[in-house]
């Protein structure tokens, strides 16, 4: 787009030199029992493999989330004025949230790049408890499938519990700049209950990726699951 400096991936032989360097840090005095004990950690491994890449690369940084406004929206926005929370453990991606984001505008978008479908027509009915009348920024843990340490809380557990959680504007989002940046949708296993966001009766809107559409559904606060699950956030 006119002059934006284009973002180049990997070179094939920085992928081979980089899967050669994890492949001599395995030991290779494991046992048998202990090697399997691995194979069994495989998203334990993943985790600390993203932990340990983010501290030599650093965070996502904020010029990407303009870049992706840029792209996606036509929006020329600068978030290194907006107050960033601390991170708390590994509670640490930013997500940029632009003034004017409501949930009929981030469905919209939505629907013009990928297959999606809601519940109701008129999402901007539900009420979040952050307010997109202003730039912000919230912090979650950057996983495909919502935080497994809340599964089968249910969004009255969640709130009883003061865990602070996604909104739905946050979650359309998060689901806008995964796929832009890796052509994928998030939540394909569990959905993520927004329960920092309610329909104007009461229940809990709800997203995730079945059956090749990414879905903006309900459940009631009460309902509670293994596939369930809020994303925490860190917030101002």
């Amino acid at each position: 787009m006119g002059n934006q400096e284009t973002v180049q991936t990997m070179t094939a032989g920085q992928m081979k030199e980089l899967t050669a360097a994890l492949i001599e840090a395995v030991p290779a005095d494991l046992t048998k029992a202990e090697a399997q004990k691995v194979v069994g950690s495989k998203e334990k491994i993943r985790e600390a493999m993203e932990r340990a890449i983010k501290e030599i690369v650093g965070n996502t940084t904020l010029n990407e989330w303009s870049r992706f406004y840029l792209e996606v929206f036509g929006l020329k926005i600068d978030f290194s004025n907006v107050l960033m929370p601390k991170p708390q453990g590994d509670i640490d991606f930013p997500i940029c949230v632009a003034q004017g984001m409501t949930p009929n505008r981030l469905f919209e978008k939505m629907a013009s790049r990928f297959a999606s479908w809601r519940y109701i027509d008129n999402l901007n009915t539900i009420t979040s408890i952050r307010k997109t009348d202003h730039n912000y920024i919230v912090l979650v843990r950057y996983r495909v499938e919502a935080d497994k340490e809340l599964k089968n809380f249910s969004a009255n557990d969640l709130k009883a519990k003061n865990i602070n959680v996604i909104t739905l504007e946050e979650r359309q989002i998060l689901e806008l700049f995964y796929h832009w940046k890796s052509g994928k949708h998030l939540d394909g296993e569990n959905w993520t209950i927004c329960a920092g966001s309610r329909y104007a009766d009461g229940d809990v809107p709800g997203v995730g990726f079945c059956d090749g559409k990414v879905r903006v559904r309900y459940c009631v606060p009460s309902n509670s699951g293994e596939d369930l699950r809020g994303r925490q956030v860190v917030s101002i």
